[in-house]
């Protein structure tokens, strides 16, 4: 499936500006896949994408991820935690940085809630 992926993302990416919708949906697909793949492909898509919706989107995947996916791997979560400010500022220079960890830290202490009422209905 990474292979028919990859191959479908090398023939959009010959017109990006047009295809930045198709090419935003089989990026992420590659990294719900594998997280492994978020690192490789994170910024190529932040790269590719113009629209103002496609940009926020990242961002909420981003989150999600936090939340989600990479709350067992430290490095994981410190890469999605600054390319996540890092975005955020691109889209809105206005934004205040320390607001921004404020919520940053929200998500993760929801994250954490999270993972703990998981834990205690396994048991």
């Amino acid at each position: 499936m990474e292979v028919i992926i990859k191959e479908e993302i090398e023939n959009l990416e010959k017109d990006a500006d047009n295809n930045q919708f198709k090419l935003f949906i089989l990026y992420f697909s590659l990294m719900d896949l594998d997280t492994k793949n978020i690192k490789k492909y994170l910024e190529k898509i932040f790269k590719l994408s113009s629209i103002g919706v496609i940009k926020s989107s990242i961002l909420g995947k981003i989150l999600y991820y936090l939340m989600f996916k990479a709350y067992n791997n430290k490095e994981l979560t410190g890469f999605l935690k600054s390319k996540f400010r890092t975005y955020q500022m691109k889209l809105n220079p206005k934004t205040d940085p320390q607001q921004l960890d404020r919520r940053i830290s929200e998500f993760e202490k929801a994250a954490l809630i999270k993972r703990s009422s998981e834990r205690s209905l396994e048991r």
